[in-house]
């Protein structure tokens, strides 16, 4: 059995990459500062990287999930192989009190925890020592109602969570808050 590693979820828009809302196109994916070598040192600290990402923009036909793919292809191109994604998880589906005619219940849209159930049946993670990232409400809840610490990545541009773990305005103080809590 293979010995389970400390990991670290991020979500996509707005933390790895800048939000442009509904981000698809390739020549849109910008990355934000210093995700690049945050991501890096993780790696080189032994942490799986995972990106749990809300897509309801393939429900709501503005692109495809092969889009998505081609979007995440080049996020993975960006951050090169020293800093690489070991896994995207996507939801596609749209919020349940949307007017949309495609909303309905899943367990995978975040704050639900569905996609990190996958994650943790599919690879060997250290709950105790893994984390979500991210930047709306909702991402902190996924991560409270899965037992993962938290960080919110404060940008302004969402409601922010009363009580994160801890909050970031840059990516490169994540490292400092895993070694602070022993990596």
């Amino acid at each position: 059995m293979t010995k389970p590693k400390p990991a670290i979820f991020f979500d996509r828009d707005g933390v790895l990459i800048r939000d442009k809302r509904y981000t698809y196109k390739p020549r849109d994916i910008e990355l934000v500062k210093n995700c690049q070598d945050t991501l890096q040192n993780l790696k080189q600290h032994g942490f799986l990287i995972f990106v749990i990402t809300n897509q309801s923009g393939v429900a709501r036909n503005f692109y495809g999930a092969s889009q998505v793919v081609e979007a995440h292809k080049t996020l993975q191109n960006l951050l090169g192989p020293q800093a690489s994604i070991d896994e995207f998880f996507v939801c596609t589906h749209i919020e349940v009190d949307s007017p949309h005619p495609h909303a309905r219940p899943c367990n995978c849209r975040k704050p639900a925890t569905g996609l990190l159930e996958l994650a943790f049946k599919k690879h060997s993670i250290d709950k105790e020592k893994t984390w979500l990232v991210g930047d709306r409400k909702s991402d902190i809840e996924c991560a409270k109602n899965f037992g993962l610490k938290s960080i919110q990545y404060v940008n302004s541009q969402y409601e922010l969570h009363p009580s994160p773990d801890h909050s970031i305005k840059d990516l490169a103080d994540i490292i400092k808050i895993v070694k602070k809590h022993g990596i």
